[in-house]
C-alpha cells in the first residue's frame, strides 16, 4: 500500500472516525472511502478535502516517501497531417509519477510540430476530459470526436450548437469547424529523451 494512503487511513483510525464522517466531513461522495480503501487512486481534488477533513496536509502526505511512479506505456503516436493513431512499433515505457489515472499520451515521429517547441522523439501527455472543454480553449490538445476522428490540435471557440473549432498548428494548416467532441486531453507533460 501507498505510504500517502496509509497515512490517511492511520489517521482517520487515530482520530476514531467511521468512513461515514471522513465523508461528511471532507463532501466527497458516499461511495469514496470504499474506493479509496480498495485502491482506487483519488483525484488530487478529493484526496486533498478527505486529508483535511483529517487534519493532514497535503505536501506531508508524501513527504518521506521513496519515489512512487506509474508506467507510462506510449500506444499511440502522432503522425504527419496533425492526426494520431495507434504506435507502429514497439512501445518505449517511461516512468512517471502522478496521481491523475486516466492520462492520454502520444509519441512525436515527426519533425510537423517543432514549431510549437515538439521535438521527434517527444512524449506529450495530458489527463483525458470529457466535458468542461470551454476552460481548453487556445491548448495543445489530443483530441477525439464523437465519429471516432483523432486529432493532435488547438482547441479553438465553441459554436451556438456547442460544437468546436480545431486550430491547425501551421499559419496554412486545415482548421475544422463543428467538430462534436468525445474527449480531450490537454498537453500538460512533455517527456524528452
Amino acid at each position: 500500500m501507498e505510504i500517502w494512503r496509509q497515512r490517511i487511513l492511520d489517521r482517520i483510525q487515530e482520530l476514531g472516525l467511521d468512513d461515514q464522517e471522513v465523508v461528511r466531513r471532507s463532501k466527497v461522495n458516499r461511495s469514496f472511502m470504499t474506493a479509496f480503501r480498495n485502491g482506487t487512486v483519488p483525484s488530487i481534488e478529493n484526496l486533498q478535502k478527505v486529508a483535511r477533513a483529517v487534519r493532514l496536509e497535503l505536501s506531508n502526505l508524501f513527504q518521506d516517501e521513496k519515489k512512487q511512479s506509474i508506467t507510462l506505456e506510449v500506444v499511440y503516436e502522432i503522425l504527419g497531417g496533425e492526426m494520431w493513431a495507434p504506435a507502429r512499433h514497439a512501445s518505449r515505457e517511461f516512468p512517471l509519477s502522478v496521481l491523475d489515472e486516466d492520462l492520454v499520451s502520444l509519441e512525436v515521429t515527426t519533425d510537423q510540430y517543432r514549431s510549437r517547441g515538439y521535438r521527434l522523439g517527444d512524449i506529450l501527455s495530458g489527463p483525458k476530459q470529457s466535458r468542461n472543454f470551454h476552460n481548453l480553449i487556445g491548448l495543445d490538445c489530443i483530441v477525439e470526436s464523437k465519429d471516432g476522428k483523432r486529432y493532435f490540435k488547438i482547441l479553438g471557440k465553441r459554436d451556438a450548437k456547442g460544437n468546436y473549432t480545431l486550430r491547425s498548428f501551421e499559419p496554412e494548416g486545415e482548421e475544422l469547424s463543428g467538430v462534436e467532441l468525445k474527449w480531450i486531453a490537454p498537453i500538460k507533460m512533455i517527456f524528452r529523451n
